[in-house]
């Protein structure tokens, strides 16, 4: 069960479509580890898809996945080497995604298609990846 972020936070989900891709695969590959709203509020300029929230809620699958496959020290990692004053931001593999796992990835090239990024913007960062990734929970992970 996700525990509440007490801050404000705002979620920014970014995919590039390739020609040779379905625009509703890659919405669903989002929503299959987001939510389902992304079918509806996501938005598509170009060749890239969008969807933005300002709810903690809409991380919840991966908050749980990052707990259950034991990749809260990895992902604890590369949100604090991205971070900045009040921004971070991690990649997701798209493929995984599609079936609904969370899969982070180091480095763009990681997801062929190219990855799923997300940016969580915040007035504290330091306590929004506590929030996501607690260090004591990252130690005995």
């Amino acid at each position: 069960m996700i525990k509440p972020f007490q801050g404000n936070l705002k979620v920014i989900v970014e995919a590039r479509l390739n020609p040779s891709e379905d625009l509703e695969k890659v919405k669903k590959a989002i929503a299959n580890v987001l939510c389902k709203e992304v079918y509806e509020k996501a938005t598509v300029e170009d060749d890239l898809i969008k969807y933005e929230s300002n709810s903690y809620l809409c991380l919840s699958k991966i908050y749980e996945q990052i707990r259950h496959r034991r990749t809260m020290a990895v992902l604890r990692r590369l949100l604090k080497r991205n971070a900045t004053r009040n921004e971070t931001w991690v990649y997701l593999n798209r493929q995984a995604a599609f079936v609904g796992k969370v899969v982070i990835c180091e480095e763009e090239q990681e997801s062929p298609l190219g990855p799923i990024v997300i940016r969580f913007i915040t007035d504290d960062i330091e306590s929004f990846i506590e929030w996501i990734t607690p260090l004591e929970e990252t130690r005995r992970g």
